[in-house]
């Protein structure tokens, strides 16, 4: 897209703007893979606290016949948290989604308004801004085929 403007005299500011906007997707790259790391591991991790209290049953029982007592507490356990199990677990997952969501967008307007603000105040006056609005609909058209709700 920049080729398309390299005689403007705004290029060097659409340069920097771009630079800006790939050092915040940096910057934002680590926080959210720590943030995938947490979703993924929140499955295991909401199953394995929904059987802590089976687990710590069976870690009491002593004697004899203790493997076949053990494995019928899981068993029981199971069979009355499956349903619900589940469904907390996804939730959970799917909540952690959201706020990583929340995290990307407030982070982007934020650190986007910053950025563009303080590009446009470097900007001489008199200077005309490209056209870029094919390059915004044709934006537009793709995020709408990959039902990507930003324009709505």
């Amino acid at each position: 897209m920049l080729k398309t403007y390299k005689q403007s005299p705004m290029y060097l500011h659409l340069v920097c703007i771009r630079a800006e906007l790939r050092s915040i997707l940096s910057g934002m790259e680590r926080e959210i893979l720590q943030r995938k790391k947490i979703i993924y591991n929140s499955l295991t991790d909401s199953v394995k606290t929904s059987m802590l209290p089976a687990y710590q049953e069976g870690a009491l029982i002593k004697g004899t016949s203790t493997l076949t007592h053990i494995q019928r507490i899981l068993e029981d356990r199971i069979d009355a948290s499956v349903k619900h199990m589940f469904q907390d677990a996804k939730e959970q997952m799917l909540r952690h989604f959201e706020d990583l969501k929340r995290m990307m967008e407030e982070t982007m307007e934020k650190e986007l308004k910053t950025s563009l603000r303080l590009a446009l105040h470097q900007i001489p006056k008199g200077i005309i801004f490209p056209d870029v609005a094919a390059e915004f609909e044709m934006m537009k058209t793709s995020c709408e085929a990959l039902n990507l709700q930003i324009f709505t």
